[in-house]
């Protein structure tokens, strides 16, 4: 036994050995399993394993970690000029194998029996076709390491069974050797080229003035699932007024359909692809995988769908950009809701996109408010005392004054057609550019300038929840839930994953913690940088008897987290 920067490193076999005979942990209360925890194991191929105690009331399930030396995947020249990349394809590679075994460890029980309650299991997590930063892969001082979540075997209930705990640490050892010895790095070099290329078209991008950019031969339509292309769909083909060639990486480009900074309006019949294409350019906010479809769909980080959310939490708003004072007897700059209309939950999530930095507003007819998207001048005449400033009233401030831009999808609206710098229409998932068809007469009335919200504070939350939350969890996909706090991100449709859902609720157990006023999109900034690592905020020991840290996280985006923070019920948020 060595100890080396303060790890203590043993061999697998020394770990395997406390399991077995007398003295050993074979037969001791479950509790014995925090032993093999603050250690390193090193098996003969240099493959290290390590365990960490998440809850001490059931002190057999584990965060169990695999590190891979670099030297025994790849050959020795090769440098990890990029972790992201390399993360992700390592963990595509060995998330198939371990799910092999885990599954075998399901077969091997009677259902008619109790025995899944003794035996060995792991918890893997989850993945997607897109390329992000992942708590479940790390690559850190020359190892790729994997967190898996395990409950070791025991004897009933309380006992340590030592014979299935050896049977079930040899099984995972071979399993990885295996995987290890088997490993080839190709397909790699796509990864990493489709990666690169993403990132230069960004730079591109934003040098040249646009907002997104699909490149031709995409396929935007999904298939039964959201990871799989459509079959047979029609490929993306870019009009001839919108492309432009990228000049890549080695000499080569890519050609497709770039969307300048403004307004683009697009429309089209029913069922002609136009809301596809609106969350194909959504999806674009983050790399996807070679094969995806959307490798060359790539858009603003910011860009943030606004909807229409009957019902949603508006916190001490101003929204007098879109309200005239005096609006259901309050203040339209500290306005407040429990249960908003479409008008009022439209205009509060532009206001709180725009206050985290969104760049780009996506818009859709068929999940927006009409009477927020506009009014026509008979009914101005009619209804003068209207206390609702219509979106077109306000789009072109948004572009001039504001700096955003904003790409809306309209069927029976033709409102915005005065307003496009863009437009396109889409007739059978196939574009045009009909930008030369808008009424010669534009409109060129005054940029009026509104009072947008310069910053925001969340005010400290009292007793309790200052040291720490009893329960912090994620429930159907869509809630929230940190002791009697809770917000509904279902909305929040760039949260594609359980595992970004996770990293919203870390990130609000992080800053509700805070026990001075805070600043929020500073402290979102502040946070996401940090939340897939594996220690964001250490636990005490009685928070680890309350709260299970047995989640995985992926990279979410500062705009996330100020949009889940607003909708968070039993807070106070107040503006500067």
């Amino acid at each position: 036994m060595t100890n080396t920067n303060e790890k203590t490193i043993c061999k697998t076999s020394g770990l395997l050995a406390r399991f077995k005979g007398k003295g050993s942990l074979d037969g001791a209360s479950k509790t014995g399993f925090c032993e093999i925890t603050g250690a390193e194991y090193e098996h003969f191929n240099g493959i290290l394993l390590s365990f960490r105690m998440i809850n001490y009331r059931l002190p057999q399930n584990l965060q169990l970690t695999l590190s891979f030396p670099k030297e025994l995947l790849f050959d020795e020249a090769f440098a990890v000029e990029d972790p992201v990349c390399c993360e992700d394809f390592v963990l595509r590679k060995l998330h198939p194998v371990l799910q092999q075994y885990t599954n075998s460890l399901k077969r091997a029980i009677n259902p008619r029996s109790d025995e899944n309650r003794t035996r060995g299991e792991i918890q893997l997590p989850s993945y997607d076709n897109r390329i992000l930063r992942r708590s479940a892969i790390r690559y850190a001082g020359g190892y790729f390491q994997m967190s898996l979540m395990c409950r070791m075997p025991l004897m009933g209930m309380t006992r340590i069974c030592g014979k299935l705990c050896i049977r079930f640490l040899k099984g995972l050892l071979q399993t990885v050797t295996d995987w290890a010895e088997r490993f080839s790095a190709e397909g790699l070099s796509e990864e990493t080229s489709v990666y690169n290329d993403y990132r230069e078209i960004l730079a591109y991008l934003d040098d040249h003035g646009y907002c997104s950019f699909i490149g031709n031969g995409s396929v935007i339509a999904r298939g039964d699932t959201e990871q799989e292309p459509l079959q047979g769909a029609v490929p993306f083909a870019s009009p001839s007024e919108n492309e432009i060639t990228i000049p890549l990486g080695g000499g080569r480009s890519i050609t497709g359909m770039a969307l300048p900074k403004g307004v683009t309006v697009i429309t089209g019949g029913g069922y002609s692809g136009k809301t596809t294409i609106l969350d194909g350019i959504e999806s674009g906010i983050y790399p996807h995988i070679p094969g995806d479809g959307r490798e060359y769909v790539v858009t603003n980080h910011t860009a943030l769908k606004a909807y229409a959310e009957d019902g949603r939490l508006v916190n001490n708003l101003d929204i007098s950009p879109f309200f005239k004072d005096n609006f259901l007897n309050q203040s339209v700059d500290c306005f407040y809701t429990d249960s908003a209309s479409g008008s009022v939950s439209q205009a509060s999530n532009i206001v709180e996109g725009l206050y985290a930095g969104s760049k780009l507003l996506l818009v859709d007819e068929d999940k927006s408010a009409t009477n927020f998207l506009t009014k026509d001048a008979l009914i101005r005449a009619i209804n003068p005392n209207d206390p609702i400033i219509p979106f077109t009233d306000r789009i072109r401030e948004l572009t001039e004054s504001c700096g955003a831009s904003v790409i809306i999808v309209v069927g029976a609206i033709s409102s915005y057609f005065e307003y496009a710098d863009t437009l396109l229409l889409v007739e059978r998932f196939k574009v045009r550019n009909v930008t030369d068809k808008l009424p010669i007469t534009r409109n060129t009335d005054p940029v009026s300038v509104s009072a947008w919200t310069p910053r925001r504070y969340c005010e400290k939350t009292d007793g309790l929840s200052q040291c720490f939350f009893r329960t912090v969890n994620t429930e159907n996909n869509r809630m929230i839930i940190l002791d009697h706090y809770r917000a509904d991100v279902l909305p929040l449709s760039a949260i594609a994953s359980t595992e970004q859902l996770n990293s919203l609720a870390c990130a609000m157990e992080l800053m509700l913690s805070r026990t001075e006023d805070f600043e929020i999109r500073e402290a979102a900034e502040q946070i996401t940088g940090d939340i897939v690592s594996d220690d964001t905020r250490p636990r005490t020991g009685f928070e680890r008897m309350l709260t299970a840290a047995n989640r995985w996280y992926e990279e979410i985006r500062p705009i996330d987290v100020i949009c889940c923070l607003s909708r968070m019920r039993g807070i106070t948020l107040k503006n500067a």
